[in-house]
């Protein structure tokens, strides 16, 4: 197994860990956007000075290229889920010191496997989709996110794959590491060009605000406007929000008449319709009384 290790990390213990299992290359920040087909471990926010800045470079590099991005232990309190460009919030939170965790998602793993893999924080967020382990309270310790089926993912983890200690089975931890590095998307088209104009964080709002014009069932941009803060890491006014919903009709191709499916497959798309369906539902029980 290949993986890629920035420059600027190479001399930590975590690094010298992970070349026990897997043969490194080490590079800058801008050499990984060269590398093909090589994922890439970050090893949290040790000597990096731009820590989100530096995400969303290597986040982006590997959904173009098909990769995964593994975000090992990443600092306490920081919004993670603006930097991969996600919809909604990833922040990690201290606990108590934890062996257990319970994998999923992964190609020939068993749905009952439990590895003992210490950990001290768990992941908060509504990708509840996207979640890949979880310790004794369910609580997140292993999250992937993937903004379209053809793209590669980013990996965040607390849990403890770069060391050593009692709390920690070295064969549960080698071997979820192994499953980490060899991910890959094998519906990637690495060759294949962006089609759209919109920066990155333009197509973060027309996500946002298809996600909740469909789970609200309206074009109402005051209700839209509303709602952004309470389940997205955005603030954006009336007006925005109007000029954003004319801009997906136009780019949908979309009429009063098919404006509902037109949304859903463009969410489908971005790989969000299980997270439009979350939110639909609280918005649908909250109605409802429940």
């Amino acid at each position: 197994m290949k993986t890629l290790i920035l420059d600027i990390q190479k001399d930590l213990f975590e690094s010298s860990v992970l070349e026990q299992s897997a043969e490194i290359q080490f590079v800058s920040v801008d050499e990984v956007l060269g590398v093909k087909g090589v994922p890439c471990v970050l090893l949290g926010s040790k000597g990096i000075d731009d820590f989100t800045g530096t995400v969303r470079k290597l986040a982006r590099a590997n959904y173009q290229n098909g990769t995964g991005l593994i975000i090992i232990n990443p600092p306490i309190d920081t919004d993670i889920g603006n930097a991969v460009d996600a919809p909604v919030s990833i922040t990690v939170k201290k606990r108590k010191a934890s062996s257990f965790c319970k994998p999923s998602g992964f190609d020939g793993l068993d749905g009952e496997s439990k590895y003992e893999i210490w950990s001290d924080g768990t992941i908060e967020s509504s990708l509840s989709s996207g979640v890949m382990g979880v310790d004794d309270n369910k609580g997140t310790v292993l999250l992937k996110y993937q903004p379209k089926n053809t793209s590669g993912a980013v990996f965040i983890t607390t849990l403890k794959l770069l060391s050593y200690s009692g709390m920690t089975n070295e064969a549960d931890r080698e071997s979820l590491l192994k499953l980490l590095l060899i991910w890959e998307n094998k519906q990637s088209f690495v060759n294949e060009e962006p089609t759209e104009d919109v920066t990155a964080s333009d197509e973060s709002v027309l996500h946002t605000v298809a996600i909740l014009s469909f789970s609200y069932d309206s074009k109402d941009p005051d209700k839209i406007s509303a709602a952004m803060s309470r389940f997205f890491t955005l603030n954006t006014d009336v007006d925005a929000v109007r000029q954003v919903l004319e801009q997906l009709s136009i780019n949908l191709n979309a009429t009063k008449e098919n404006w509902k499916s037109k949304l859903e497959d463009y969410i489908d798309q971005a790989g969000h319709y299980s997270y439009a369906r979350e939110i639909k539902e609280i918005l649908e029980d909250e109605e409802a009384g429940v």
